[in-house]
């Protein structure tokens, strides 16, 4: 019997009902949750359970501005390296997701707004603020999967 795509995997792991939120804030620009990895997961996609998988978590980085296309601020910028920061911490995490809210856009880039009123030193700090959430991305212990929904520009890729 032929597997189901991956993308049908992901969307049925997706669609389970968070089991906790890591970072609820007033502003939640980004939003970090956790789907349980069970054992029935595998009966019903007919393949044999990774050891040590049942009762991992799999995350979800939701990067939430949609109204400006979730482009990155500053502060989004921050918070997002600060979730996998933690998650790279967790030995209960298997996989992490990361994704933008809505449909039009996974990330349309930096914020233009915010650009346009930098100087020097804080172009500076921006950028490498941006490096260090790419480094992040990049060092986190578990797969990563770009959940990609629309445009993706800029600091997306």
């Amino acid at each position: 019997m032929a597997h189901p795509p991956p993308q049908s995997i992901l969307s049925r792991v997706l669609a389970r009902n968070p089991l906790m939120t890591l970072n609820r804030t007033d502003d939640p620009d980004v939003i970090t949750t956790l789907h349980e990895h069970s054992s029935q997961e595998h009966k019903d996609l007919e393949r044999p359970d990774p050891e040590g998988a049942v009762g991992k978590m799999i995350a979800t980085i939701t990067v939430s501005n949609p109204a400006r296309l979730n482009c990155l601020s500053t502060s989004q910028i921050e918070r997002l390296r600060s979730a996998f920061d933690r998650l790279s911490q967790r030995d209960d995490v298997r996989a992490v997701v990361l994704t933008g809210a809505g449909s039009r856009a996974f990330i349309g880039g930096a914020d233009l707004s915010e650009l346009g009123r930098l100087d020097e030193t804080s172009a500076r700090e921006f950028i490498t603020n941006l490096h260090l959430a790419c480094r992040a991305i990049q060092d986190c212990p578990v797969p990563v999967i770009a959940r990609i929904n629309g445009y993706c520009l800029g600091a997306g890729l």
